[in-house]
């Protein structure tokens, strides 16, 4: 899905150029209304548009015609042929109005068969209408589309395009702007925005539909005083955002919903088939939400891409999206920035790129604040597959969490592809946010949602490689190559790189709720690495994880497989609160390491274990104890030993005051940083280790006992490599000054 790298307003193509012009009746090839030059205008012919203004006042083309266009109006929607070019004639404004809220101004034609030259709108003000512009591909057709500095208003969706029926729409909407101008002038009622953006594929009679769309530099101006929010797509439960909010305003909503299985002879045969799909490129813009706390007042999500539940005696995907942002810039919504969530037996990807930011969500909510609300990132899977992905997000100042991902169920019986929320955080940076930095919610039902199932994973995926025993993985093994080329991930996830820091509440918040024993329908597991990071001064403590055991008649709880390497923990600066801390509902109950046998090879693990990591309560140690007392309880001195049972948390070259008998990286002593440190600073400077004789900071197990792709603890936060030339810095997220 190559980005076109189109910028400025094309020159007229080859062909017949016919002008519009309402105040002059004596130009060539001349109509007074766009609509009638539309009937006329085929491939290859540009339509040039005179903006009308007398006496320094701009005049829209609409249903109200001027003395000069001889009663004529236009007429809505103006239908636009394939290959057709709408731009203005020069420099003046040209506005196209609908005073009478029209379904559609422009409505794109498509092709029967093939591909062709793009159709174009230019530059226009295209205002009023329930749809700014229209592209239905509903009952099938070939849409090429270039949207170009367009300025959408009082529209309540400013752009709509749906592909079904083996529709293809492939488009590019480049510089324009969705606007809140005064309407008074034109409109005394003008629609109330509920959509900027709209993208649906949806498999209505066997043929699925499929979107390629390309944005750049999107950009929102206005206070958008006045909405209209919509209800949430694809049969989201009441548990998550739409609970009590059953209605929300999007910027961009990305939606995909189909009936046929993506691998139909899975799992003898994984060769891909069509489905409903939309593919989305972002890159630049600043969608300002201009949400100020009261209801009606601003866009309520930034982004929400969503898919409809479908049903497979063996699970399976039969939609899907895949949305990625780079360089986008989200501030001031009401419900969240971005959201992602997918239904039962389908599967989308969010990835957010390096420049993205997330900022101010849910400025002005009035307490209390739910739970559930207001996160910068939000990601909800009910039993299906998502990916989330960011290198290089910052998501800072939101009212709820930096990234909230929410799990409560996952289909897990034996499906032929993953199934869960697979998470990767790559040098992202969540900071003073009014809950947490991260937050991993994962197997949890609610009382507003009886019965749900509990078995769930999230942080990583199910991997389906076909264990010895019978059971699915949480290791990648990398035996799937249609995994690969369908682009889905799996095994464990990871938090890489990151800064955390300065959230009202925990750094990381890991809540699990369910069991692990065979054959459990309440089976829960959060596995995701925590590798190079930064998290310190946090005000609930820096990594806290709850697990609860959900109707386990051997008692094991869920699996919190959670491992930390070379990180750096420093708890808050009031020393309040434990730098790491983990509570059970069931003391003893959770399972902390997880063998796998594989059919070729011995067995492989994977282990909640700490290694190389400096973890410091408050700014200095004191007499404080890092860890809670019943947390010391479950940690053991562990060099590798694969004897380190499941319900025990494994240490090896640490930093910190624990209560650990015989583990001879313990210790009391003070950390040498650099400094000087600034606590409340949401840039980790001073926090790398000064040269010092401790053997406590000397270079020890730099692995943890499961396969680990891309070399990361190879490698520090600043991506400086290991092993330090400085060995006294070999330990924690930072090696050298």
């Amino acid at each position: 899905m190559a980005a076109r790298g189109r910028s400025s307003a094309p020159s007229p193509p080859p062909g017949q150029v016919w002008i519009v012009d309402g105040l002059d009746t004596l130009t060539a090839f001349h109509y007074v209304t766009i609509s009638e030059a539309a009937t006329v205008a085929d491939e290859g012919d540009t339509i040039l548009v005179r903006g009308m203004i007398q006496g320094g006042v701009v005049h829209p083309y609409s249903e109200v015609s001027l003395p000069s266009q001889g009663g004529k109006v236009e007429t809505f929607p103006i239908n636009i042929r394939p290959g057709v070019t709408v731009q203005p004639y020069d420099a003046d404004p040209v506005w196209v109005l609908s005073r009478n809220g029209s379904p559609a101004i422009f409505q794109l034609e498509g092709r029967p068969a093939g591909a062709g030259s793009d159709t174009v709108l230019s530059n226009l003000v295209v205002a009023g209408g329930d749809q700014g512009i229209l592209i239905d591909g509903s009952t099938g057709g070939f849409f090429d589309a270039h949207l170009q500095g367009l300025k959408l208003l009082w529209n309540t969706v400013s752009c709509s395009a749906t592909a079904d029926a083996g529709a293809v729409i492939d488009m590019d909407i480049d510089d324009c702007q969705i606007r809140d101008d005064d309407a008074s002038t034109w409109i005394s009622n003008p629609p109330a925005p509920t959509i900027g953006l709209r993208f649906h594929a949806l498999e209505s009679s066997g043929s699925p539909g499929v979107i390629h769309a390309r944005i750049s530099n999107l950009d929102t101006v206005g206070q958008f005083s006045l909405m209209a929010p919509a209800p949430f797509l694809g049969g989201l439960p009441a548990a998550d955002l739409a609970y009590p909010h059953a209605n929300a305003s999007r910027l961009v909503e990305v939606h995909a919903a189909g009936t046929s299985a993506e691998f139909p002879q899975a799992p003898n045969d994984y060769r891909p088939a069509l489905v409903a799909t939309v593919e989305l490129e972002v890159t630049g813009g600043d969608w300002q939400g201009a949400f100020t706390g009261t209801d009606g007042e601003g866009w309520d999500l930034g982004l929400y891409a969503s898919t409809a539940p479908a049903s497979f005696g063996t699970p399976n995907f039969a939609a899907r999206y895949d949305v990625t942002l780079t360089g986008v810039s989200m501030q001031g919504f009401g419900l969240a920035g971005a959201y992602a969530t997918v239904a039962p037996n389908t599967r989308g990807r969010l990835d957010l790129q390096g420049g993205t930011a997330i900022l101010s969500t849910g400025n002005g909510i009035a307490s209390p604040i739910s739970t559930f609300h207001h996160s910068g990132l939000h990601a909800y899977n009910d039993q299906g597959y998502l990916e989330v992905e960011a290198d290089g997000l910052v998501s800072a100042g939101n009212i709820g969490s930096g990234v909230f991902l929410n799990t409560p169920s996952t289909l897990a019986n034996d499906p032929p592809v993953p199934m869960g929320t697979w998470l990767s955080l790559e040098d992202c940076r969540l900071h003073q946010n009014a809950r947490e930095g991260l937050r991993i919610r994962c197997g949890h039902e609610w009382t507003n949602n009886p019965g749900h199932a509990t078995q769930a994973i999230a942080g990583g995926t199910w991997d389906n490689y076909d264990m010895a025993q019978g059971e699915l993985s949480f290791i990648d093994y990398g035996y799937e190559p249609f995994f690969i080329e369908a682009g889905i991930r799996s095994g464990q996830g990871r938090v890489n790189r990151c800064a955390i820091s300065n959230n009202s509440l925990h750094g990381v918040l890991l809540e699990l709720r369910g069991n692990s024993d065979p054959g459990s329908n309440n089976y829960a597991a959060i596995p995701v690495r925590f590798t190079n990071d930064f998290i310190w001064n946090n005000g609930a403590g820096e990594f806290h994880a709850e697990t609860e055991t959900a109707n386990s008649p051997a008692g094991n709880g869920p699996y919190l497989l959670a491992p930390i390497v070379h990180c750096t923990m420093v708890g808050p600066e009031n020393g309040n609160a434990y730098t790491f801390d983990i509570s059970e509902s069931l003391p003893g109950s959770t399972m902390y390491s997880r063998g796998e046998v594989q059919i070729i090879g011995g067995a492989k693990y994977l282990r909640n274990r700490i290694y190389n990591t400096i973890f410091q309560r408050g700014p200095a140690s004191g007499a404080n104890e890092d860890y809670s007392p019943l947390l010391s309880s479950r940690l053991v001195f562990d060099d590798l030993n694969t004897t380190v049972p499941a319900s025990k948390i494994g240490v090896s070259g640490i930093r910190s005051k624990p209560t650990i008998q015989g583990d001879s990286k313990s210790t009391s002593t003070p950390t040498p940083w650099v400094g000087p440190i600034v606590m409340s600073s949401v840039y980790p400077t001073g926090f790398s280790l000064n040269a010092q004789p401790n053997s406590v900071f000397l270079e020890s197990n730099p692995w943890i006992t499961a396969d680990v792709p891309d070399g990361e603890f190879n490698y520090d936060y600043l991506q400086d490599q290991r092993p330090s030339d400085l060995a006294e810095h070999d330990k924690g997220a930072k090696e050298q000054l």
